[in-house]
């Protein structure tokens, strides 16, 4: 009794970091899902494209962070972007999970697209509609409705991704236990 009695002091008295944790967590969460949509929607459209080198673009880039851990992608832009040119670690830790959930993303948008029947394509090119509109409001719209089932595995392993990204902040948390005087039984 005495122990969950001194947990609850301690949680009390430190819950203004606990809220402010949670605060930095729906920022990232919401920023870095944000720029993974649009990166994965950029890379989608480059696979799907006839030209050879942008398609080549985005099969490396998707190979890449596919073939490599969530862990070592925070890890090199966590130290590398944060060294190199100087952006704060909030952005370094919402450009990672963003770069791997790109990945992801951009090949369920890629197949989500190719699902559209050719003759909505083609009706929209025979309306007088140049390519780029008739993908903008013809074809993206029914691939979206299509692709966001298929968006709830990747953005729940992103929310995994979310936990390793406040891993290299480890330090604060053994400042916050040592601070508090939490005592492990």
């Amino acid at each position: 009794m005495e122990a969950i009695l001194h947990f609850m002091d301690v949680f009390i008295g430190s819950l203004d970091v606990f809220m402010e944790g949670l605060w930095i967590t729906v920022k990232l969460s919401v920023v870095s899902l944000f720029i993974a949509i649009f990166i994965g929607l950029f890379i989608a459209i480059l696979k799907i494209s006839n030209i050879k080198i942008l398609t080549w673009i985005a099969d490396a880039y998707i190979w890449l962070v596919r073939g490599t851990p969530l862990i070592v992608q925070i890890f090199i832009l966590y130290y590398g972007l944060t060294d190199i040119f100087l952006i704060n670690q909030f952005w370094a830790g919402a450009i990672g999970l963003a770069f791997h959930s790109g990945a992801y993303i951009a090949e369920i948008i890629r197949g989500a697209i190719q699902s559209v029947d050719k003759g909505q394509r083609e009706a929209g090119l025979s309306l007088g509609m140049s390519k780029g509109k008739t993908m903008r409001r013809i074809i993206l719209p029914q691939a979206f409705r299509r692709a966001v089932p298929s968006l709830g595995n990747p953005i729940y392993y992103w929310y995994q991704g979310l936990i390793a990204s406040f891993f290299y902040r480890t330090t604060r948390f053994v400042w916050c236990g040592e601070h508090y005087g939490v005592k492990f039984i």
